[in-house]
């Protein structure tokens, strides 16, 4: 985005739009090998010599154009690869872009034929077949899923062959999913390109008609920004600038309505030697917490302790384990003063963090939309906090500092300001819901506002302009917690033990029952997203629940044969609903699948305390979903929210060695997601990151050392001579005969030999004991 900046794109103006590259260039594969360079597109080479004949064709152009009139030097392309035509084209399915397409088209949609409605035909187009076709891509294609989508149901017309056009159609490797589509790249160096405009134009309005018509179908040649060659990129993933593309949110007809930027890492595409593979910045990913969930270390102590259950933990960029932690009713502006509510006198109080002392108090009994009392806060910066009541009614409020008396805004108080003054300023009351709000999420870098109420629904407000977006659908039960994906803008709500994955636009994604039919119910109280790279795989949404046990979630593809597949509870990928169809086949696909799940990259449980390496069920990467078992008949592609560990240590009601189990309340994910810290109602702050070393260090499903005084393996006591040993697969506590095997254990990435006792050195090797 910084380039086409640079060169005068503007997403204001079709004729010079943003314009991003063509990155991959296998659109028949099920699967994405980005190790295979086959798999990407040349970027040293424009779209007119990706292929050699292409380019033969091209080249000849040039060579023997012969103007009669010489006005029109020699040229290879006879248009642009981008232009205000182009643009439309791609966004045709979406609102104002759909208007602005008829207008070029003279009232009326192309013949659908020559219309976009596949990404394979449309890179076969532009890189193989056709020659007045050199069109690269927009942004919307890396963060944009909803335009190639007919959600707008536009009568687009009939093919030839009599299959209507609708959405569009998708590679295989997409699974018929447009938020799979998405892809990542970086601008690729272009050549500046000779279009046979005259010189000269003349100022008549026919002829300046004429020249407009003709830059909104073949483009416009835009600044060039570099002359020479690019340089080589350097081994090892660079971080190019710190803006990703802009986010869009749609209305309920799949309008484009605001555009909202952010700022997150970007990929960086390199070459070492023969081999193409994806770099990205921001972090190192052995250590990142969601890559080792099984390897979690907690902190040998408490990082923090408050006077009460946990309300917000905010990681500081100091040092580790430096955080911020206050209270419930308290949420921090920054990493100086927070915001407190829940007063007697119903005021909203502006505190020093060190000191906790007032330096702003404002009552708000005086207020027209205030006759009920506070319940939740959000705050999207240090001058605006969003407040949710009882009353179901949503106020935006600005701390702001005057300097005059004269045309002040309306205050929160009523009262006149003074000068330099701190006051805070109600901006807008938001109407909606039809009970009392239980929670609230704001996001600054889409500028939106999640409101969850005991109603059982959940409204997106926009932020910037104070207006209601959308309303997702009603719950099953009152609204418990509520969270937005920074990065991505992925929504994430809790009724219950239930947990709802949806799009910024509202379209469903996912649910799980957290409590995994577990006959002790639970209620999710906090909810974390992983947010360093919106396109890593193993991304986490991360849950804590009354029962004071953290869950991860990774969202992943199953296959669903009637939509009933529970990936966490089930040992298949993809259950035979109808045992007359395919029988043999769907068995033999299952069969292979459990043959090769050990080699999986995500996996899953059979159940939460299944620790041994037989037990679950592993999803596949996407080379073995492809060469190993191929999707079943009658199956398709489900995304599913599959479960890939926990943490117990210290608060779950579970285990009979935490001595003072709580339920979680708060949870805080660091900057460089090296560290996952999680708050309790017991006011405890506990950090845990991946261990520096392969098996070091406690780990969660370790029984605690006092809650074991014998051996589990042959009950002899526990003396100063007898020392303790923990297996480092099961977690319990054994003497050192029953513990003298080693294995590897690479269910929890430990790739040397540890202690482990005699079960599971038998599951893990797969072999009997040696005797003693």
């Amino acid at each position: 985005m910084h380039l086409n900046t640079l060169a005068g794109r503007s997403y204001n103006d079709l004729m010079q739009y943003p314009v991003f590259p063509w990155i991959l260039a296998n659109y028949d594969s099920p699967y994405v090998d980005l190790s295979d360079p086959k798999m990407f597109r040349d970027l040293s080479k424009p779209m007119g010599a990706q292929t050699p004949g292409r380019l033969v064709q091209f080249v000849k152009r040039y060579k023997e154009w012969d103007d009669p009139h010489g006005e029109t030097p020699p040229y290879h392309y006879g248009t642009h690869y981008s232009s205000a035509m182009i643009v439309c084209s791609y966004l045709v399915r979406m609102e104002p872009f759909a208007q602005h397409f008829l207008r070029l088209q003279g009232g009326h949609f192309d013949l659908a034929d020559r219309m976009f409605h596949s990404i394979k035909e449309a890179w076969t187009s532009a890189s193989k077949h056709n020659m007045a076709d050199v069109k690269e891509l927009i942004p919307e294609f890396f963060y944009l899923p909803e335009f190639l989508m007919n959600t707008n149901n536009f009568d687009l017309g009939l093919k030839q062959n009599g299959t209507p056009l609708n959405d569009v159609v998708l590679p295989p490797w997409a699974k018929n999913d447009a938020r799979e589509f998405i892809t990542r790249a970086q601008n690729g160096a272009g050549v500046r390109l000779r279009v046979p405009t005259p010189p000269r134009v003349d100022r008549s309005d026919f002829r300046k008609n004429a020249t407009i018509g003709f830059i909104n179908n073949f483009g416009q040649i835009p600044k060039q920004l570099f002359k020479r060659p690019h340089p080589a990129k350097k081994c090892g993933g660079g971080v190019v600038g710190n803006q990703r593309p802009y986010s869009s949110i749609l209305d309920g007809g799949g309008n484009l309505i605001s555009a909202l930027g952010g700022n997150g890492d970007r990929n960086v595409m390199q070459s070492v030697g023969n081999l193409v593979s994806v770099g990205f910045g921001g972090g190192d990913k052995e250590k990142c917490f969601y890559h080792g969930v099984d390897l979690l270390r907690p902190t040998a102590t408490v990082v923090k302790e408050l006077k009460g259950p946990v309300g917000q933990i905010l990681p500081l960029d100091n040092k580790p384990n430096s955080i911020l932690a206050v209270e419930q009713n308290k949420a921090l502006m920054g990493a100086r003063s927070y915001v407190s509510w829940g007063f007697a006198d119903c005021s909203l109080r502006v505190c020093h963090v060190d000191s906790d002392r007032p330096t702003l108090i404002c009552e708000l009994t005086q207020n027209v939309d205030w006759n009920g009392e506070v319940v939740a806060c959000a705050v999207a910066n240090e001058k605006i906090f969003v407040t949710g009541q009882t009353n179901s009614v949503l106020c935006v409020w600005e701390l702001s500092q005057y300097t005059s008396n004269t045309n002040t805004p309306l205050l929160a108080n009523n009262t006149a300001s003074y000068s330099n003054i701190p006051s805070i300023t109600l901006k807008s009351s938001l109407h909606g819901h039809s009970d009392a709000i239980t929670c609230l999420a704001v996001s600054s870098a889409y500028n939106i506002v999640l409101s969850g109420s005991k109603d059982r629904t959940c409204v997106i407000w926009d932020l910037a302009r104070h207006d209601f977006t959308r309303q997702l659908p009603v719950h099953e039960a009152a609204i418990d917690a509520v969270a937005i994906n920074d990065c991505s803008g992925e929504l994430a709500s809790a009724d219950g033990c239930n947990l709802r994955l949806w799009s910024i636009n509202g379209d469903p994604l996912a649910l799980v029952d957290t409590s995994m039919n577990s006959s002790v119910h639970s209620t999710v109280l906090c909810i974390a997203f992983s947010t360093l790279n919106d396109w890593d795989g193993e991304n986490v949404v991360v849950t804590g629940s009354t029962d004071g046990i953290v869950r991860f979630w990774s969202l992943a593809f199953v296959q669903d044969r009637g939509g009933n597949v529970e990936s966490e509870s089930d040992d298949e990928s993809c259950r035979d609903k109808d045992p007359d169809k395919d029988e043999d086949e769907f068995e033999e696909a299952r069969k292979r699948e459990i043959n090769i799940r050990k080699r999986g990259s995500l996996r899953g449980s059979k159940s939460e305390g299944n620790l041994s390496d037989d037990g679950g069920f592993e999803v596949l990467s996407e080379r073995e979903i492809a060469g190993a078992f191929a999707l079943a008949p009658g199956c398709v592609w489900k995304r599913e929210l599959c479960f890939r560990g926990k943490l117990t240590l210290h608060t779950s009601y579970e285990r009979k060695d935490n001595l003072e189990p709580a339920a979680i309340t708060s949870l805080g994910v660091a900057r460089d997601h090296k560290s996952l810290y999680v708050g309790d109602a017991r006011g405890r702050v506990y950090g845990w990151s991946v261990s520096d070393s392969s098996g070091g260090g406690r780990a969660d499903h370790w029984v605690r050392d006092e809650a074991s005084d014998s051996c589990t393996g042959c009950s002899v006591k526990f003396t100063i001579t007898e020392r303790k040993h923990h297996c480092r697969n099961c977690g319990q506590v054994f003497c050192a005969k029953c513990s003298r095997f080693e294995s590897e254990i690479f269910r929890l990435k430990i790739l040397k030999p540890v202690r482990v006792c005699e079960p599971c050195y038998v599951n893990l090797k797969g072999k009997v004991t040696p005797a003693t």
